[in-house]
């Protein structure tokens, strides 16, 4: 009874950023991207309840190379999941945006040529991509991050935990202090840190 009730918070609180962060694009909520913050911070939960449970029934961690294939299972996972109905989105935002914005034959071949990129997420690693339904930077971000800090939880899962209060704030500070905001999800600090996945990094590991 106790998961299931926190489970339903948590998902009353998705509903609730959710409705928060459309109504921010509406431009009716000033900082509803902040609702960002908190989807991450869910991943990060439930990656860590989940590798908690995982190191529980293992006497030993697993090694560098057994960690990553667990990692890339995982984010596999995640991506098939997804993909289905983000390829129908994307290409209907495509359609959409090619029509609104009354787009001529080279602008549409150049569209087309860049959706392979929007497909395998990576806008925030520098690729140029189409972007065209406008949530591709937070799955490139959210893939990465969680890419890279499962194999850490699974080999060093305290040292992680303990160092992540320190971390996510340590990187929150460091965008607010470089952009003004923490609503700048394709900028690059010093010329290649990408901030969109700095706030993938620091909600996952608030989370």
């Amino acid at each position: 009874m106790k998961n299931k009730e926190r489970n339903g918070n948590i998902e009353l609180l998705r509903f609730v950023f959710c409705v928060m962060m459309v109504l921010y694009h509406a431009w009716y909520v000033r900082r509803g991207y902040i609702g960002v913050e908190f989807f991450f911070m869910v991943t990060g939960y439930f990656l860590a309840e989940k590798i908690c449970r995982l190191n529980a029934r293992e006497a030993s961690r697993p090694s560098v190379e057994n960690a990553m294939k667990e990692a890339t299972r995982d984010v596999t996972k995640r991506y098939r999941s997804i993909f289905p109905y983000f390829f129908v989105a994307t290409i209907l935002g495509f359609i959409v945006r090619a029509y609104a914005q009354k787009w001529d034959n080279a602008a549409i071949l150049l569209g087309v040529q860049l959706i392979p990129a929007d497909f395998l997420y990576l806008q925030n690693l520098g690729f140029s991509t189409t972007s065209a339904t406008g949530v591709l930077w937070y799955l490139s971000a959210m893939t990465f991050a969680v890419w890279t800090l499962y194999p850490l939880l699974r080999r060093h899962y305290n040292v992680i935990v303990q160092a992540a209060p320190m971390g996510s704030l340590l990187i929150l500070g460091a965008i607010l202090q470089n952009c003004g905001s923490l609503d700048a999800p394709c900028t690059f600090l010093f010329g290649w840190v990408n901030t969109g996945i700095l706030r993938a990094f620091a909600g996952i590991l608030g989370g």
